[in-house]
């Protein structure tokens, strides 16, 4: 049997019996009213999970500190959440959607801010969500997040025209050209992060609805093992 055959038949066989661990994720939602908040069995965000985190409805002043979380598989995590803000504000109304209800209620700037500590993650991305109530394609605020790592990173995008639709509502990216309800960034390292929101600036404004972090998959012991596998066979094929 050739090499090139051989490795992809030990490829073939670490991806069918799943060759990376499966990626945790934590979600957290904002909420100004009662009505925001959605049962722990909804899935919601730009990565679809169940067992979103919720915050306690708040309409002035809002904060938190250390508050405990849960995974999307609804386990404990060291985690932890800190929060707080000058105000909070909704676009009112329940919704059966999960992507609505994580868009309707939102800490309203005023140098918003959220910490997450104690992330078990070896690497994970960020993804914040918010369109506050602004004019349609607005420029939302800055956002500048910090993880003791890699230098602070500034974010800022286009305010989408309006909520997904119910039912069948489909979060969007968004960044300097193109209207969304979310930005994402991508391979955080650090054991916390740090997300600030600037101040009220009329139609710019800076909200933040809800906050996934999703771990980035490492390698499992299958996966290291084919690498291992691939190498001896070269090593045999050079030799």
């Amino acid at each position: 049997m050739g090499l090139g055959k051989c490795l992809s038949l030990i490829v073939a066989g670490s991806l069918a019996s799943g060759a990376f661990v499966n990626a945790s994720v934590i979600s957290y939602n904002f909420n100004r009213n009662g009505d925001e908040p959605f049962a722990s069995t909804v899935a919601a965000g730009a990565v679809s999970v169940t067992n979103w985190n919720q915050a306690t409805p708040q309409a002035n002043n809002p904060s938190g500190t250390n508050v405990a979380l849960v995974d999307d598989t609804g386990a404990s995590v060291a985690t932890t959440i800190t929060y707080s803000a000058g105000n909070t504000w909704a676009q009112g109304g329940a919704s059966a959607d999960g992507n609505v209800s994580v868009l309707k209620g939102y800490l309203d700037d005023n140098n918003a801010t959220v910490t997450f500590n104690n992330i078990t993650y070896n690497k994970y991305d960020v993804y914040v969500y918010g369109i506050g109530d602004g004019g349609a394609g607005s420029t939302l605020g800055t956002y500048t997040i910090n993880d003791g790592v890699a230098p602070p990173l500034t974010y800022s995008y286009l305010r989408a025209s309006s909520l997904p639709t119910d039912g069948s509502g489909t979060l969007i990216e968004g960044n300097a050209t193109t209207q969304g309800h979310y930005f994402k960034i991508s391979g955080l390292t650090g054991s916390s992060f740090n997300l600030v929101s600037d101040s009220n600036r009329g139609n710019g404004r800076g909200p933040i609805a809800g906050i996934q972090i999703v771990q980035v998959p490492e390698p499992s012991s299958s996966i290291l093992i084919v690498s291992f596998a691939g190498a001896m066979l070269l090593r045999r094929r050079r030799s």
